[in-house]
């Protein structure tokens, strides 16, 4: 009869201990801070502050350029000239303003 209730003991030990290392690993996977899914998110979030760097230097080098473009050596007074008729809104009646984008 003792040999029975340490079998049976020792079966829902082992029982527990299993559901518990199932628990451990399932959380451990999943709702860690280093999970699969934070792993996956970071990876995305990587991706699109990646996408908006290569943005943000696109944007740079058309502002060098613009600024080498306005440099004192380079100064183009047709380009100025077209800059404030373009911002400030001085376009006069028979001014015909083209505007190419770059």
């Amino acid at each position: 009869m003792i040999n029975y209730f340490r079998r049976e003991f020792a079966k829902l030990f082992l029982s527990v201990i299993v559901i518990i290392c199932i628990y451990n690993s399932i959380n451990l996977t999943f709702f860690n801070e280093k999970s699969v899914t934070k792993i996956i998110e970071l990876n995305e979030n990587i991706l699109l502050l990646n996408q908006e760097l290569l943005d943000l230097q696109h944007i740079e080098e058309k502002l060098m350029t613009k600024i080498k473009f306005l440099s004192y050596e380079t100064l183009n007074e047709d380009y100025v000239s077209e800059l404030a008729q373009k911002n400030l809104g001085m376009i006069k009646e028979d001014n015909v303003l083209v505007i190419l984008d770059e």
